[in-house]
């Protein structure tokens, strides 16, 4: 015996949080090698992708149970996180069973046997340092080589979904909310509690400037990032449709019971009509605040978060508090003069919204833990 020598290509260090990262989010991460089983079990198990090696498999036993018919693949393939020795078209099948399984799969490879499954996925990554085919075949290349890229492009993806919900949100429960005021009101024998003018104004100093804020929304880790959505799932979906309904109707029914009683005084129209307009903004401002977040209370997402928006909401509420006293500006829009106390009693008034939002994210939160645990 003359020596011993011995060589390991280690993990890179961010790869530990990346995978913990993806874990935590729902996300699960699957190791297909050529590599021998022992070795892709001891980087599996010490990047936590596996627990033992029940969860590993080799290309030999995948052909064994590819015999055995689709269901019975399906279900071995759920129960295992590594497979090692595998051939391209073995990763093929594993890909195709998981997209059968309802899961919306991202395959990352660098070589010309990573081909068929990365044009198989939902979506092919293939890396910079990677073969040309194998470039050829994905949807997107990572040009650093890192696992955690990936990560941080799921990140992105999630937060310009979340964005995109929010903002529909925004602008479908404020545009309900009116339907309702004029419903009601043409219902009741009312006049329209609006103007032409006093509605476009409405909307422009509401929806018009904050739903372009929600683009500089920051992330913000919470439950929500834990439930992945399904494959098939629309865009509205229950809780969304449920959101606007509940807000809507909320905020609608409350400005025509303010306007109902109003239209039963004394009170000229245009002065009634400024009271209707500034609470409007005032509610539709407040709920700029809720739909920031389905999921997390207002409370724990950080007004710095995006410092835009807030600025937004305050610029908007200052407008009107200015519109509403500014005699010609009052008069260009067809409102009356009101008392300027109002005009906190209507704020403070237009708080509600909050309450109402918050004790349906409790309810929502409390169902979502619910069906995490079953899963568990």
């Amino acid at each position: 015996m003359l020596g011993l020598v011995a060589f390991i290509d280690p993990a890179r260090e961010e790869t530990y949080d990346a995978v913990k990262s993806c874990q935590e989010s729902g996300v699960k991460v699957y190791m297909i090698t050529g590599d021998h089983p022992l070795t892709a079990y001891s980087i599996g198990k010490d990047l936590n992708i596996v627990k033992d090696k029940s969860q590993v498999t080799t290309g030999e036993q995948i052909d064994e149970m590819m015999k055995r018919g689709q269901a019975a693949f399906d279900l071995f393939i759920k129960s295992i996180r590594i497979c090692a020795r595998v051939t391209p078209l073995q990763k093929l099948a594993i890909v195709e069973s998981l997209k059968r399984q309802g899961e919306f799969v991202a395959v990352t490879g660098d070589g010309i046997n990573d081909t068929l499954a990365i044009k198989q996925a939902n979506i092919g990554i293939a890396v910079g340092s990677g073969s040309d085919i194998a470039k050829e075949a994905s949807d997107m290349i990572i040009t650093d080589d890192k696992f955690s890229s990936i990560v941080s492009g799921i990140n992105e993806g999630r937060m310009a979904y979340g964005n995109i919900r929010n903002v529909i949100y925004l602008l479908l429960s404020t545009g309900f909310c009116e339907i309702i005021l004029y419903c009601f009101s043409i219902i009741f024998g009312l006049q329209f509690p609006l103007t032409a003018v006093q509605f476009l104004w409405l909307n422009l100093i509401t929806n018009g400037i904050q739903s372009n804020a929600f683009a500089f929304e920051k992330p913000i880790d919470h439950i929500s990032n834990k439930r992945i959505k399904k494959t098939n799932e629309n865009i509205f979906n229950k809780l969304l449709i449920s959101e606007i309904l509940i807000s809507g109707i909320f905020i609608g029914i409350s400005v025509f019971v303010v306007y109902f009683i109003l239209s039963k005084t004394t009170m000229n129209l245009a002065s009634i009509r400024a009271i209707i307009v500034t609470l409007m903004v005032f509610f539709e401002d407040i709920q700029v605040i809720n739909c920031r977040n389905e999921y997390l209370s207002l409370f724990k997402v950080p007004l710095k978060n995006n410092w835009i928006l807030v600025s937004t909401i305050i610029l908007s509420i200052v407008l009107q508090c200015v519109f509403v006293i500014v005699e010609p500006i009052r008069n260009f829009l067809g409102m009356g003069a009101i008392n300027n106390y109002l005009l906190p009693i209507l704020l403070t008034s237009s708080l509600s919204i909050i309450v109402v939002m918050e004790l349906f994210k409790v309810v929502i939160n409390k169902k979502l833990k619910q069906k995490m645990n079953n899963k568990v």
